[in-house]
């Protein structure tokens, strides 16, 4: 089951890229759908569309000002240094040429976990904070 919501999670990360690829304002395509680079934005944002937006808003700022037909992954590597490393400080940069995509998480289950039982984790929050009478009586 997890395996499968693994896989639909990376579909629509990468249905969402390509829309979003479509939508620039550039020449060409910047292929942010394929496969390795769906993945290391995916590493590099958790997942999350506001990063996801600022890492690309970044990258086509510097693309427009340099007159480029497409984003390429060296813009990408400057976008997240100057818009994503500050609030991911243990993030590898995943758009440098030495970096291992190996190292890159492929929608791990602990990310898929994360980012289903975020909203569980701060209503359980909540409500372990309150002292339950079953608890007060057991003692």
């Amino acid at each position: 089951m997890l395996k499968v919501l693994m896989k639909l999670m990376e579909i629509c990360f990468r249905n969402f890229l390509f829309i979003l690829d479509e939508k620039l304002p550039l020449l060409e395509r910047s292929e942010l759908a394929n496969k390795q680079t769906s993945r290391s934005i995916f590493y590099a944002t958790d997942g999350i569309i506001g990063y996801v937006m600022k890492l690309i808003r970044g990258a086509l700022q510097i693309a427009l000002k340099q007159e480029q037909e497409f984003i390429t992954i060296d813009l990408l590597a400057a976008s997240f240094d100057k818009h994503i490393k500050q609030d991911k400080p243990g993030k590898v940069n995943p758009f440098i040429n030495d970096y291992s995509l190996i190292d890159v998480p492929d929608f791990s289950r602990e990310s898929v976990k994360a980012q289903l039982a975020a909203t569980n984790k701060r209503i359980k929050g909540k409500s372990e904070l309150k002292t339950r009478a079953s608890s007060v009586l057991q003692t």
